[in-house]
């Protein structure tokens, strides 16, 4: 599965306060087909949303809020635009997209006043987006493991899953999370979550990744199956909750960091460019 794609989407200084307060879950948009930033036939599931807010007061950009796209249905009405964007709140729930609204009628026509909509959406339909935080995820690996992700020469990890710990309760993980691969001497190593994979025994997992992928130095199935029942507390735990086939991308770009870490401090004050590559480093470690 390919790498989560990065969008960016401008808001309102109403929708930014929504969206940075968690009131708002599902944005609207009106799709552009002859524009690849708004051609949203193209996001998938666990795709990356990076919003900024625009006004006079703000200037070109304001602190970025990093989410992970949950959601996304089409709406189109042979009626007209503004049916279309009635069948999308009526669907959606138009207080959930539109918390300022005071009725229907008025979430309605917040999306007809859009400069440039009306039309849009007259052609070519509008969108719901709907979206949630990404969720950040630690793995341990010894050294000669970790280099092997590095170098891209494996690609998934497979993991004992524990319910009883929600750091190792991978039912939760979803593409479009950040994975920091950690080892004893090596710098931490952030990859996107790109699809996870729950199996019943570690047997079924390692038969259905294949060694190639799961664990490229070993030349049989029963090594593998033998490795993942070597560490401790893996065959009572794969027993109890099953494996997770946990496949991740490439490494998660420098932006993302900074737009989390000065979301997460709330300095809405500074331009993004306040933090240094120092600052991130940091904010990866900790």
């Amino acid at each position: 599965m390919k790498d989560p794609q990065i969008w960016r989407m401008f808001l309102s200084e109403k929708d930014y306060a929504n969206v940075a307060a968690g009131r708002e879950t599902t944005t609207g948009r009106a799709p552009d087909p002859y524009n690849p930033t708004k051609d949203y036939r193209r996001m998938n599931l666990g795709d990356v949303v990076i919003f900024t807010m625009v006004g006079e007061d703000v200037g070109e950009a304001s602190v970025p809020i990093v989410k992970r796209v949950t959601g996304v249905k089409y709406f189109k009405s042979d009626k007209g635009a503004i049916h279309s964007v009635k069948r999308m709140l009526r669907s959606q729930g138009w207080h959930n997209m539109e918390p300022e609204a005071n009725e229907y009628a008025d979430a309605v026509l917040s999306y007809m006043r859009i400069p440039g909509y009306a039309a849009r959406i007259e052609e070519h339909g509008v969108f719901s987006i709907s979206f949630e935080p990404i969720m950040f995820w630690r793995l341990w690996m010894p050294d000669d493991l970790y280099d092997t992700f590095e170098a891209r020469a494996r690609v998934v990890e497979g993991r004992a899953l524990d319910l009883a710990d929600m750091s190792k309760d991978y039912r939760f993980m979803n593409r479009g999370d950040i994975v920091t691969i950690f080892g004893n001497t090596r710098n931490n190593l952030d990859k996107w979550v790109n699809d996870v994979r729950l199996y019943p025994s570690i047997e079924e997992m390692v038969a259905g990744e294949g060694l190639e992928a799961l664990t490229p130095a070993l030349s049989s199935v029963e090594e593998a199956v033998g490795l993942y029942n070597s560490f401790p507390g893996y065959p009572a735990r794969a027993e109890a909750y099953g494996m997770a086939a946990i496949e991740m991308g490439g490494e998660v770009p420098d932006e993302i960091f900074r737009g989390l870490l000065m979301h997460q401090k709330k300095l809405l004050a500074y331009h993004p460019n306040f933090f240094s590559d120092e600052d991130i480093a940091y904010s990866r470690a900790h």
